[in-house]
């Protein structure tokens, strides 16, 4: 499929990867928060019935890109805001709103992690995220770039180039 906008491959994609447990990591640069604030994406899955796609959206509430060293473990980023799992999973480009509202008090900092996990023998096997808009009352943003992890090792991956663009939507290059 192409991109929900922008050039046809300028969006984030994951897939499954053939041996033990896949756990890929998509984390966002570091956000300062209040309880206003929130942030969409889109996304989209094959949904191919053999294998239900499955993607968790992961709060860390520090300055931290640990996802913890075990592929079904996930570090500092262990409040769930969403999970996109088999019939659940959208088989066109989607818009998800989630309200920091319910997990954020005080302006606080915070990196939020799409987590693509399962076993590819039977789950997995392709989804794309596209348009990251975060919204913020005190109109703080950020210029880091999001960093990805594979299930090798839960540190950043060399395999990727992760960038931000202009309008902080988080794309991925060869």
């Amino acid at each position: 499929f192409t991109a929900y906008s922008g050039a046809a491959n300028s969006y984030a994609f994951v897939d499954y990867r053939s041996e033990g447990t896949t756990s890929r990591w998509l984390i966002t640069p570091l956000f300062l928060v209040n309880s206003s604030s929130t942030f969409s994406f889109y996304t989209i899955g094959r949904c191919n019935p053999n294998y239900p796609e499955r993607l968790l959206v992961q709060l860390s509430l520090n300055d931290s890109t640990n996802v913890g060293n075990t592929p079904t473990s996930t570090g500092d980023f262990s409040t769930n805001l969403l999970t996109l799992y088999g019939t659940s999973y959208p088989c066109s480009w989607t818009e998800y709103d989630i309200s920091l509202s319910s997990f954020v008090i005080n302006e606080t900092s915070i990196r939020i992690a799409f987590w693509y996990y399962g076993n590819p023998s039977n789950e997995l096997f392709y989804v794309g995220i596209d348009d990251f808009n975060f919204f913020n009352s005190s109109g703080i943003s950020s210029s880091s770039t999001p960093t990805i992890s594979d299930d090798s090792t839960p540190t950043i991956s060399d395999s990727f180039t992760p960038t931000i663009s202009d309008s902080s939507t988080p794309t991925i290059s060869d």
